[in-house]
């Protein structure tokens, strides 16, 4: 149905909801809909739409934990991944959120997100997994501050 409609032409891929934002892309996401993302994206939806509130694409697909979302989307990511919502979450905080390890680690390792973004309430992602005693989550985000710190000669 969906693939019909956009190849008769008569559909705007980047089309926004006028009630919240959303694009076609972003409700496909949410819906975990990743068929109907890749047809989005090959009928050329844009990437870096966020709804109202300045939600992307990519944090929405980190909302949902599903990795092959993350890499749909973010696979040509060319602004910043370290974008913010109005509550300051990145795309980071929200795989937190999500409490996916295999997102978390795909964003740090592929994507090179920054780890010590600060949300709103002065919160890195780490501290969001804290609070919410995401054990694996942690972890990562800890691990990932071990490798920087080697990386950069800080350690002692």
């Amino acid at each position: 149905m969906v693939d019909e409609v956009l190849y008769t032409g008569n559909a705007r891929v980047d089309y926004i909801d006028i009630r919240n934002g959303m694009t076609p892309l972003l409700y496909a996401i949410q819906g975990r809909h990743l068929d109907i993302v890749k047809l989005l994206f090959r009928e050329g939806a844009s990437r870096y739409l966020a709804d109202f509130k300045c939600v992307t694409p990519l944090m929405m697909a980190a909302s949902t934990g599903m990795v092959q979302l993350v890499e749909a989307v973010g696979g040509e990511y060319t602004p910043s991944i370290d974008d913010q919502d109005e509550n300051g979450w990145t795309a980071l905080h929200w795989a937190v959120f999500a409490n996916s390890p295999v997102v978390i680690d795909y964003l740090l390792e592929v994507l090179v997100a920054n780890r010590n973004v600060r949300d709103v309430d002065k919160k890195k992602p780490y501290h969001l997994a804290s609070f919410l005693n995401y054990g694996d989550c942690e972890a990562i985000l800890i691990d990932s501050k071990m490798k920087m710190a080697i990386a950069t000669g800080d350690v002692d």
